[in-house]
């Protein structure tokens, strides 16, 4: 959002006129008569700042499907389905015993639970890349 404001370069009134007004058909300032002016442009905009974290823990001496032990995400990202942001907190913990699987997301406005799951990775099947492929 642009604003303009005019005011005496004198004595700083603040005159009804705009920036475009001729010089030659421009009105002495009220207060002192001065014709010199000053021109003031404001300009404002909202941003938002939203962070995510990644950690990973991996075996390096494990195969190459059994390397990454643990892995964490937290903070914000884009619910693909809505293109709203989302709070989302997961973590995979394969080196717990039992291996465990953690995700909360939560709408940051309302603060309510969109989806929540708690259970043992073993029963974490049917979701994401674990989902049946139909042929």
């Amino acid at each position: 959002m642009v604003n303009i404001s005019v005011k005496c370069k004198q004595c700083e009134t603040g005159i009804d006129e705009t920036s475009d007004c001729p010089i030659l058909t421009r009105r002495p300032c009220p207060k002192c008569g001065s014709m010199a002016r000053s021109f003031v442009v404001t300009s404002s905009d909202k941003i938002q700042l939203h962070e995510f974290m990644e950690g990973k823990k991996k075996d390096m001496r494990s195969p190459s499907k059994k390397k990454l032990r643990v892995h964490i995400q937290q903070g914000d990202q884009i619910n693909h389905e809505t293109g709203q942001w989302i709070l989302k907190e997961r973590c995979i913990d394969k080196d717990s015993k039992p291996s465990w699987y953690l995700e909360l997301i939560v709408d940051p406005i309302t603060e309510e639970i969109i989806h929540y799951c708690n259970e043992p990775l073993c029963g974490h099947v049917g979701h994401g890349s674990a989902k049946q492929k139909t042929v």
